[in-house]
């Protein structure tokens, strides 16, 4: 193990305890929260280019900055022990992204999120293999088995299960306090049946971010777990519906196909990144609902969407009253809220900053944990209709083709990523349809969900 590790993990924990979660809880008004994640975790060069954006922006502007990371289990599993792996309603060792690349890859990849753990990044699951549970009809029970399986595939007997020596499992050991800190799932497709919801309380699990909902919500408990839903949204300068994920924006901007001209692709980054920032400025001066900002390890369109991220991120982070933290401190931050303060919140009842332009006004040094500007009377408030559910179709990370399912398939991308493309009804589970350069064309199937 990295001896650095233990030293990175104090630092985040000092900056933590600087701005605790419940720093806010008894100010008039909320910060605005912004919540980074990504989905997958087999590229172990995201992994690099990931932590390293992270840790250049603590150090230059957004001390309490950090992404949480949707984990899947089968990619701590080698693929010739990949039998071990059971999948609910499925044969032994399927998996719909395949599994690791070699046994140092899974060591290296344990290192790296050792390390994003280390540096105050966060840890969730993203189950196992990539499976559409609400197509199949999943069970609490299903998903009881999948959860049990991710931990014994990612902490639990990964070293095991792998044949490592016990020179290997003692030199790239688990931090102690990465695997209690799991709290938050995100179901693959954004497939859920109502069998998830007791099998994450269960497991322990504190929040689900498996849900769509309007821009401005403010998150709340459903089902005894927080609901931290991505965000319905309409592409700027287009008016394209989409959800708050770079495969919803690669779907809508070229068919879920890679673009070579590299003037298009700048053309979308643009596009990406107008829409973040709208999003941001929309709730910023608004009710200040937090954002969801959801990736995958993967670099469409040119890295288009990864570009956007960064830039929207450097934008933002460290603005006056910003907050640019992980799943697991937002949830630690609206417990120390209550309910009460959050109804209030959602209603937009708390003074707004006297900032000309928020989405262009400079931060002080020190950002997120400088002092705020006096209060001014509350703004008027900003026109908004509830965007109905945009179809989607999001995208793992896998380098693997998928196999062609009954929702109908697309190529996703030269690396081989397939997904579904999906109309929806607001209040309604989506239909799914078989997307074809940008069209769809509607059949109906049981309730198929987003590919997440």
């Amino acid at each position: 193990m990295n001896p650095l590790f233990s030293t990175g993990r104090a630092l985040a924990i000092a900056i933590a305890l600087a701005l605790p979660a419940a720093a806010f809880a008894e100010e008039r008004r909320p910060p605005q929260f912004v919540v980074f994640s990504f989905d997958g975790s087999l590229a172990l060069d995201r992994w690099e280019d990931t932590l390293r954006f992270a840790r250049e922006l603590r150090a230059r502007q957004a001390p309490g900055f950090g992404f949480t990371y949707f984990i899947s289990g089968v990619y701590f599993l080698a693929p010739e022990n990949k039998t071990i792996y059971h999948g609910p309603r499925h044969r032994p060792g399927q998996s719909d992204i395949g599994f690791s690349g070699s046994r140092a890859d899974i060591l290296e990849r344990i290192d790296y999120v050792n390390q994003a753990d280390a540096e105050g990044n966060e840890i969730a699951s993203h189950a196992n293999g990539h499976f559409q549970a609400t197509e199949e009809g999943w069970t609490e029970e299903d998903w009881g088995s999948e959860l049990r399986q991710f931990n014994l595939l990612t902490f639990d007997e990964v070293f095991r299960n792998n044949g490592f020596t016990a020179a290997e499992a003692a030199e790239h050991a688990w931090l102690p306090g990465i695997k209690p800190g799991v709290i938050g799932f995100r179901a693959p497709y954004l497939a859920v049946t109502p069998g998830l919801w007791p099998a994450l309380r269960k497991f322990g699990f504190k929040y689900d971010a498996s849900r769509t909902a309007p821009a401005d919500y403010w998150p709340e408990k459903l089902d005894g777990v927080w609901n931290f839903p991505l965000a319905e949204l309409r592409i700027a300068g287009t008016g394209k519906k989409t959800l708050s994920m770079d495969y919803n924006f690669y779907d809508a901007q070229s068919s879920a196909r890679p673009v070579s001209d590299p003037v298009k692709c700048k053309q979308f980054e643009d596009q990406t990144y107008e829409t973040y920032l709208d999003y941001f400025q929309g709730n910023y001066s608004d009710n200040r609902a937090p954002l969801h900002i959801g990736h995958h390890f993967s670099l469409w369109n040119q890295g288009a969407y990864w570009n956007a991220l960064k830039r929207f991120a450097s934008e933002v982070c460290g603005r006056p009253e910003v907050r640019c933290v992980t799943y697991r401190e937002l949830q630690e931050s609206l417990e120390a809220f209550g309910e009460e303060r959050i109804a209030e919140f959602q209603r937009g009842n708390f003074p707004r900053l006297d900032l000309d332009n928020p989405r262009i006004a400079a931060s002080p040094e020190g950002g997120d944990r400088a002092a705020a500007p006096p209060p001014s009377p509350a703004a008027p408030p900003r026109a908004r209709g509830r965007v109905r559910r945009p179809a989607c179709c999001l995208g793992a990370s896998a380098l693997r083709s998928v196999p062609r399912r009954r929702c109908g398939w697309t190529k996703a991308d030269a690396a081989g990523v397939t997904g579904w493309r999906t109309g929806t009804r607001a209040g309604t589970l989506p239909a799914c349809s078989r997307s074809r350069r940008g069209s769809a064309q509607a059949r109906s199937t049981p309730g198929a969900a987003c590919w997440g």
